[in-house]
């Protein structure tokens, strides 16, 4: 963690003070047992703050979640109690955020829970709590959802304009409408975007998540977009926007592989396929339910019995009076069942005609 601090100068960590806190927060978050943490963290003003925020967004943070809000708090107060500066991030964000509806919440929590020598701070140290739980707490982007009236869950212009660099790279590898991509990406996925982009722009070390971070310390082989993501990340080391470590690219790997497939599959149009099987109803239904299995992972393929008057892409019987029943631009007829009926669907769409 160290190598991430600007510099060591005298036996003292010097630094932005949003990184020193950060720093601190991570080397007691991997350094010590979480019953130690939680005993040193116990704080009434702060377990007051906790809940008025859980009331506030009608929310229950889990166990895991509390304790570390509770001492990202604690190490603010400590650096307030020894006079710190105000970190100068903090400084240049806290009027963009002023009108953030989230951000609002926070500060209104933290006012109400704290004593009167907190007061004079609460502001600023609201906006700490604010970027902390923006960066490492995606999993709550339906209580932003609510709460934001912009497509994006925060009003800081700096991840503003990181997502939106982003999705426009993103176009343009795959010749996509911007406007489109925009509008059929989901709040989920831009509050995904949006957490990462905060660690990355705000904090150094390790982009920590939650506990369930050891699924991603891998790239599966079968991600498809590798090729992207990876020039992507690229980008962002040219920007000097971060100097990524294994598990750092490996996780925004994954964010934007997740990314890149949403968006893709949301300009995919809908392939609808038809069964119309009638020398046996449970072959039929058997049939497409096969079929669903293998698509269930392709939100653009729809697959249903035919129904009469309604269009489908693609229709698969084993009755050839069936083109003159259904409305469809391509037709394959399962001459023999008991073979047809083995073949994988794939080779059957090849054969399309």
């Amino acid at each position: 963690i160290l190598t991430q601090i600007h510099t060591i100068r005298n036996g003292s960590i010097q630094g932005d003070n949003l990184q020193l806190c950060y720093f601190f927060y991570q080397f007691f978050w991997h350094s010590a047992p979480t019953k130690l943490i939680t005993q040193t963290i116990t704080d009434y003003d702060l377990n007051q703050f906790i809940n008025l925020l859980e009331k506030k967004l009608n929310v229950v943070f889990t166990q895991n979640s509390k304790i570390r809000i509770l001492l990202w708090c604690k190490i603010l107060k400590r650096s307030n109690s020894r006079k710190s500066n105000v970190s100068q991030v903090i400084l240049k964000l806290i009027d963009e955020i002023q009108e953030d509806s989230a951000y609002k919440i926070i500060r209104e929590c933290y006012f109400l829970s704290q004593s009167y020598s907190a007061f004079l701070g609460s502001d600023y140290n609201a906006a700490y709590i604010y970027i902390f739980l923006l960066s490492a707490f995606p999993s709550h982007s339906s209580i932003l959802e609510e709460l934001c009236e912009s497509s994006w869950p925060t009003k800081v212009h700096a991840i503003i304009d990181l997502n939106e660099s982003i999705l426009e790279k993103v176009c343009h590898y795959f010749k996509l409408d911007k406007k489109h991509v925009y509008d059929s990406l989901s709040f989920n996925h831009k509050h995904l975007l949006s957490s990462i982009h905060s660690g990355i722009l705000f904090f150094k070390g390790k982009i920590e998540k939650n506990e369930v971070d050891c699924l991603f310390l891998d790239i599966p082989k079968d991600f498809v977009y590798k090729d992207v993501t990876a020039k992507l990340i690229a980008w962002l080391g040219r920007k000097n926007l971060w100097n990524f470590n294994g598990i750092n690219e490996v996780y925004l790997t994954w964010v934007y592989h997740d990314i890149i497939s949403a968006i893709l599959n949301s300009n995919l149009s809908t392939i609808t396929i038809g069964i119309n099987l009638n020398k046996s109803p449970l072959i039929e239904s058997l049939y497409t339910n096969s079929i669903k299995k293998i698509y269930i992972t392709e939100s653009y393929v729809h697959v249903e019995p035919a129904t009469p008057n309604k269009k489908y892409d693609i229709i698969i019987s084993d009755d050839e009076t069936a083109k003159w029943e259904y409305n469809f631009r391509f037709f394959y007829l399962m001459e023999d069942i008991q073979t047809d009926y083995g073949k994988p669907i794939r080779e059957v769409l090849k054969n399309i005609e």
